[in-house]
C-alpha cells in the first residue's frame, strides 16, 4: 500500500521563560493557478436540514476578567482526556456498514491504521475519510450512522487506494479532501453534483479555511489560498477567521509569533514556548490551528521538552479576537498506534464557536468538545 503518512508543516522552536498575569476584556456579541477538472457524477443521498427561526437582539457588552498568558507553557499529555472535555461522539471499527474500517500499516503492517480523520458540516454531520472502505462515511451530530459515498475508482490511486488526506467541510456543505504528489495537489470535491478531483499544479498542504476560502503553505512554506469554486490557488498575505479578521500565527526561533492586524489595538508578540513542569525548559512544538465563528482562534500544540524528546507534550489554548491568550491547558495523548498521521485532530465546524478534538484511536475515533465554552 502506498504511504499514507503526510509530513506536517512544522518548525522547531528555542523557547525562553517568561512570566503573565491577568487582562480584563470586554466582549461585545454582535448583533492564480488554472486547474484541470474530472468530473464523476455519484448518486448521493439527500438529508433534509430542518429550516430553524434567528431572532436578532440588540448587541450586549459583558466585562468578564479572564486570564493573559506571555508564555506558552506546554504540559505533558494526558492518558485520558481530563475534566476540561467532554467526549462527544464515538464511533467504533468494524465490518458493519455502520462502522468505519481500519487497514495495515506502519511496522510492516502489523498496525491498523484508522480513517484519514474527518470534519463536521454546517448541519451538524461528521463527515469521514474512511479509507479502509474507500468511502466517505456520513453520520449525524450525536455519532449515528447516516449513509456513506463510495468514492468512485477513477479518483482512486493505482484504481484501488484512497490517498486523499486532510479533509474539511465548506460552509456550504461542500466537502474537500486533498492527494498530495510530486509537485502537484489533487482536490476532491464533493457537493450534490458528486465528486469531482481537481488537479491543483504545485504542493499545497491546507490547513484552515473561512468557511469559503481554504488556506495553507506551499513547499517552500509560503502562505497560500486555495478557492475550490473557481479552482484556482493564489499568494495571500493573511489567513482569515470565520469571523473575516485576518491572522498570522507563525513558528519563528523565539516562540510562537501572533499577529492581528484587525485587533481593537493590532496585535504583533511573540510568545516563548517552554515546557510546563519547568519553565527553564524550552519546547519544541507544532500548532494545529482552527477558528470559530465568535472570531476566536484555538490552538493544538504538540511537541516536547528540549530537555528529553521521549516526553510527549499535549495542550490547548485559545486566542481572543483581542490578542490575549489563554493558558495552556493538557489535553490526552492524541497519537495513537492506529494514528494515519495527519494533522487532523483539531477543527471546528463553520458557523459555530466550539472546536472539537478528534483522536483516531485504536477502537474508533473518539471526538471530544470543550466543557468550558
Amino acid at each position: 500500500m502506498l504511504d499514507r503518512r503526510l509530513a506536517a508543516v512544522a518548525g522547531l522552536l528555542l523557547a525562553i521563560a517568561a512570566c503573565g498575569d491577568d487582562a480584563t476584556v470586554t466582549t461585545t456579541v454582535p448583533p492564480t493557478t488554472t486547474a484541470s477538472v474530472t468530473s464523476v457524477t455519484t448518486t448521493a443521498t439527500t438529508t433534509t436540514v430542518a429550516a430553524t427561526t434567528t431572532t436578532t437582539t440588540e448587541p450586549v457588552a459583558t466585562t468578564t476578567t479572564v486570564p493573559f498568558v506571555d508564555v506558552l507553557a506546554i504540559p505533558e499529555a494526558l492518558a485520558e482526556m481530563g475534566s476540561d472535555w467532554m467526549e462527544e461522539v464515538f464511533i467504533p471499527y468494524g465490518s458493519a456498514e455502520t462502522d468505519l474500517g481500519t487497514s495495515p500499516g506502519g511496522e510492516g503492517g502489523l498496525l491498523d491504521l484508522g480513517p484519514e480523520y474527518g470534519a463536521q458540516g454546517p448541519d451538524g454531520t461528521w463527515w469521514f475519510l474512511d479509507v479502509a472502505k474507500t468511502r466517505l462515511a456520513r453520520y449525524a451530530a450525536d455519532g449515528a450512522f447516516l449513509d456513506a459515498l463510495p468514492i468512485p475508482v477513477e479518483l482512486l490511486s493505482q484504481g484501488v487506494y484512497a490517498q486523499f488526506q486532510l479533509p474539511r467541510v465548506l460552509a456550504g456543505g461542500e466537502f474537500v479532501a486533498f492527494r498530495l504528489g510530486q509537485g502537484s495537489t489533487a482536490m476532491m470535491l464533493v457537493t450534490e453534483a458528486g465528486f469531482e478531483e481537481i488537479e491543483i499544479p504545485g504542493y499545497v498542504v491546507p490547513r484552515v479555511d473561512d468557511g469559503a476560502t481554504l488556506y495553507g503553505f506551499d513547499d517552500q512554506g509560503a502562505m497560500v489560498g486555495v478557492d475550490p469554486a473557481a479552482a484556482v490557488t493564489f499568494s495571500v498575505e493573511w489567513f482569515m477567521t470565520q469571523s473575516g479578521s485576518r491572522y498570522r500565527i507563525t513558528l519563528v526561533e523565539g516562540g510562537l509569533r501572533i499577529e492581528l492586524p484587525d485587533a481593537p489595538q493590532p496585535v504583533d508578540r511573540i510568545l516563548p514556548m517552554v515546557y510546563a513542569a519547568d519553565s527553564s525548559v524550552g519546547a519544541f512544538a507544532g500548532i494545529q490551528v482552527a477558528t470559530t465563528a465568535d472570531g476566536r482562534i484555538h490552538l493544538l500544540l504538540t511537541g516536547a521538552p528540549e530537555s528529553d524528546e521521549s516526553v510527549q507534550l499535549a495542550g490547548y489554548a485559545t486566542i481572543l479576537p483581542d490578542g490575549s491568550v489563554t493558558p495552556v491547558t493538557p489535553v490526552r495523548n492524541p497519537f495513537t498506534p492506529s494514528d494515519p498521521g495527519s494533522p487532523g485532530q483539531l477543527g471546528a465546524a463553520f458557523g459555530t464557536d466550539l472546536p472539537w478534538l478528534m483522536v483516531v484511536d485504536v477502537d474508533g475515533i473518539r471526538i471530544y468538545r470543550p466543557t468550558g465554552g
